[in-house]
């Protein structure tokens, strides 16, 4: 074997792949975008093929016919298509040789090792927010689990190995053993499952009426675990109703979810299914009637919730009215500093739950997005976001649905990495609704439109103007580079006073785009993407 492998890899890895399965009638092929790493691997097998190690197939040629051969990433140019796990789906290479996972030589090395356990089901993921180390001492301890792998990097015993964060089993009985340690621990355990499992949509569904054998649970959410002499049902819960269940006999699994709503445009719904959303009863809430008719016409008495994105345990948006009790932990959080609006640098102020007050508007809780923000609805008013970091308040639609519309928008530019620079700038209150985009010659986007906000799009190009109820209003541009911005820029200041620009600060080029602006003696301000504020703010206005 090449020395250079030999440098790169353990001998106890080499030996593990020089004698691991492989992917029958597969070798090297001329058009992978993984040559490099193709290569090494076809040489540790001993030039016999590409490895199948516990349930992941290893190398381009090994999973071309599973899925794309690239795919964007966020900010790094493309990710190639190198392994495909049984559990979790395709498995894609970046610029820096991550796998999604972790390196791509530590992955192979690790799955080599766990093939040699000949781990069956599908490994156990285990978060804990407090005492993280003490609770993989004591399960150390609970299993005689003794050191194992390259440097100690595994840990195992009989029927379990642990590489943390990660528990595999090898038996029913032992991953029984495992999940009541979890649940004894308060520890947040899930499946390693992804896009390799079979998913089907039901209008309801059922769940075994036994108690379970684990058990995560909240007001808001809970999963539960039942383990029977022949498979592993998994259970997610919210709002006690049930919206998810993965079934897993011994190497195969399937996924059952309720249905996605449909709330919209074909974009929306294909979002809202993609997001996993589901629809659930909620309990009523008090609340006046003239600030709830609105949410109600949108999701009914229910509350709609996207588990998916980024895979949050409370799910990345709720959208209802939720009596105070019932909320998210992760909302709860937002309500710690309710002492009055003092506590509240923007001046917001907790009435009672769910009502607010801010400035002039009466407000109502209709939600929260990811961990940081709340979803406040104002009837006339229109929809405000307030983010707690930093303490910003926003204005985002005129009604709900058109909010749902724009994030599904902005979803389907963000998956295809298209339109990454972003800015706004202050609209001059006498300027015409819709005239530069007349002015450049865009078509209206009727679903992200409202009596609020107005959507426009164009080749490379994507203009909202938002005509806010308080304050200074403002347009928001998406386009494909700096120059197509100043070109817009250009044009808006033929109509109208232009002073300030706030860039988003997750926005391509900048640096250059704020550059070109100082030159033309335009203020920047650099944006968390709270765009009302950046120009309704003093202290953003100075910076």
């Amino acid at each position: 074997m090449d020395e250079a492998l030999m440098q790169r890899w353990s001998p106890a890895t080499c030996e593990q792949l020089r004698q691991a399965p492989i992917v029958p009638g597969v070798s090297l092929r001329p058009d992978s975008p993984t040559p490099v790493e193709d290569e090494e691997l076809f040489e540790l097998t001993g030039r016999r093929g590409f490895p199948l190690l516990g349930g992941a197939a290893f190398g381009y040629p090994a999973a071309r016919a599973l899925a794309p051969t690239t795919v964007p990433s966020m900010g790094r140019g493309e990710r190639r298509l190198f392994a495909w796990d049984r559990w979790k789906g395709a498995l894609y290479l970046d610029s820096f040789g991550g796998l999604g996972v972790g390196l791509w030589r530590d992955c192979v090395a690790l799955m080599a090792c766990v093939d040699c356990f000949d781990a069956f089901w599908p490994s156990l993921v285990v978060r804990r927010r407090r005492a993280a180390q003490a609770f993989w001492t004591r399960l150390s301890e609970q299993f005689s689990l003794s050191p194992s792998g390259e440097g100690g990097s595994l840990l195992r015993a009989g029927d379990v190995v642990v590489a943390q964060p990660r528990i595999f089993t090898r038996t029913l009985a032992a991953l029984g053993d495992v999940l009541r340690f979890c649940a004894h621990e308060g520890a947040r355990a899930v499946f390693d499952v992804g896009a390799g499992v079979a998913v089907r949509e039901l209008p309801e569904l059922s769940v075994p009426t036994a108690a379970p054998l684990y058990t995560d649970a909240s007001a808001f959410t809970s999963r539960r675990v039942w383990v029977t002499d022949e498979h592993v049902i998994q259970g997610d819960f919210v709002l006690e109703q049930a919206v998810a269940r993965l079934d897993i006999v011994r190497e195969e699994a399937t996924q059952h979810r309720c249905r996605a709503p449909a709330l919209g445009s074909p974009r929306l719904d294909r979002y809202l299914q993609d997001q996993g959303a589901v629809c659930v009863a909620a309990p009523p809430v008090p609340a006046p009637s003239a600030l709830v008719e609105s949410i109600r016409g949108l999701v009914g008495g229910g509350c709609v919730v996207m588990p998916r994105e980024h895979e949050m345990p409370d799910g990345a948006l709720w959208l209802g009215l939720l009596p105070r009790e019932m909320l998210p932990e992760r909302a709860q959080s937002l309500l710690d500093f309710e002492g009055g609006a003092e506590s509240f640098p923007t001046g917001l102020r907790l009435v009672r739950w769910p009502l607010w007050s801010w400035k002039d508007l009466q407000l109502v809780a209709v939600g929260a997005w990811h961990d940081w923000k709340l979803i406040l609805w104002s009837g006339e008013g229109g929809l405000w976001v307030y983010a707690n970091m930093p303490e910003q308040m926003d204005f985002v639609a005129g009604e709900l649905r058109t909010w749902l519309e724009i994030l599904a928008l902005e979803d389907g530019l963000a998956e295809a990495e298209r339109l990454r620079v972003e800015l706004a700038f202050p609209l001059d209150s006498h300027l015409r609704r819709g005239l530069i985009a007349e002015r450049l010659g865009l078509r209206p986007v009727p679903e992200c439109t409202d009596r609020l906000v107005s959507s426009y799009e164009g080749e490379d190009l994507w203009v909202r103007e938002l005509i806010a109820p308080l304050g200074i209003s403002f347009c928001v541009v998406r386009c494909d580079t700096s120059e197509r911005a100043l070109l817009l820029i250009e044009n808006a200041r033929e109509v109208m006073r232009l002073e300030s620009v706030a860039i988003s600060a997750w926005s391509e080029s900048r640096t250059q785009l704020s550059q070109a602006l100082g030159r033309e003696g335009i203020r920047t301000i650099s944006s968390n993407r709270q765009w009302w504020s950046d120009f309704n703010d003093s202290d953003a206005l100075d910076s």
